[in-house]
């Protein structure tokens, strides 16, 4: 009777356990959310850390960009004051689009910074998890 007894709750534990995870995969839950967690958690910090050497990556040609951009304006000012511009209007052209460019790096090295930004708030996301 003791056997029988036991023999009983062990099938019911067992049919209770496959039972509930049957309706999670019915439901799309996964069976073991622990290990989807810990993979989910992994696979954020991998992403937070190319996004971060991409944006390194990023600002280091902006960088280069912006010293080209210089390296042209200085070079137009080099040019000697009696040069006149009407006969050689490049000179003038040239200037005005290493401005431009100057200009856009500016503007990118502030969506830079809001990348930045970002990661530092997942990175420290990523922390607590």
């Amino acid at each position: 009777m003791k056997n029988l007894i036991m023999s009983t709750v062990m099938l019911i534990v067992i049919v209770g356990a496959v039972g509930c995870e049957a309706i999670q995969e019915i439901n799309k839950i996964p069976a073991n959310t622990s290990n989807t967690m810990v993979d989910s958690v992994r696979e954020q910090k991998e992403q937070t850390n190319e996004i971060t050497d991409a944006s390194e990556v990023i600002q280091d040609e902006l960088n280069n960009i912006d010293e080209e951009a210089n390296s042209i304006l200085n070079d137009i000012a080099l040019v000697p004051e009696d040069r006149n511009y009407n006969i050689d209007p490049t000179l003038d052209s040239i200037e005005d689009s290493a401005e431009a460019i100057k200009e856009h790096v500016d503007g990118a090295e502030k969506e830079q910074i809001r990348v930045e930004e970002a990661l530092e708030d997942l990175n420290a996301a990523n922390a607590r998890v």
